[in-house]
Order: structure tokens, then C-alpha cells, then sequence
């Protein structure tokens, strides 16, 4: 009688790590919510729009690469000039 006794013990065990699995996984999704949710709050104060966000990086970039090409344009000038 001792191994259905046994088996009857492991079916109780495995809802329980079921159990603490789904509990895992919902404060996982918890805690990604709450990220997502303060991600959105710092970039909305900061910002006001998600739009500039994309607008004040076009500007940077815009700047970096004239500003890259315009000392590649003095390298390639003859040094005389």
C-alpha cells in the first residue's frame, strides 16, 4: 500500500508548485506593468508628447552627422588652403 500512498503525495505537491508557478508568472507581469507604467510617466513629464521624443533625436543626429561631415570636409581640404 505504500506506493499509491506515494503517488497520492506527488498529485498533492504538483498543484502546489502549480500554484506558486502562476503566482510567479502574474508578479513577473505585475512588475513589468509597474516598469512599463513608470517608463511612460518619466518620458511623459519629460516630454509632454511621445512625438518629440522622435523630433529632439532627428535634431541630435541631424547635428552629430553635420557636424562629422564638416571635419571630414576639413581633412579632405589640401592644407594650404
Amino acid at each position: 500500500m505504500d506506493p499509491p500512498a506515494r503517488k497520492e503525495k506527488s498529485k498533492v505537491k504538483e498543484p502546489v508548485s502549480r500554484v506558486e508557478k502562476a503566482k510567479q508568472k502574474s508578479a513577473q507581469q505585475e512588475l513589468k506593468q509597474r516598469q512599463r507604467a513608470e517608463v511612460c510617466r518619466i518620458f511623459s513629464t519629460a516630454f509632454k508628447e511621445p512625438s518629440c521624443i522622435i523630433y529632439a533625436l532627428n535634431r541630435v543626429m541631424t547635428e552629430l552627422e553635420q557636424q562629422q561631415f564638416d571635419e571630414f570636409c576639413k581633412q579632405m581640404q589640401p592644407p594650404g588652403e
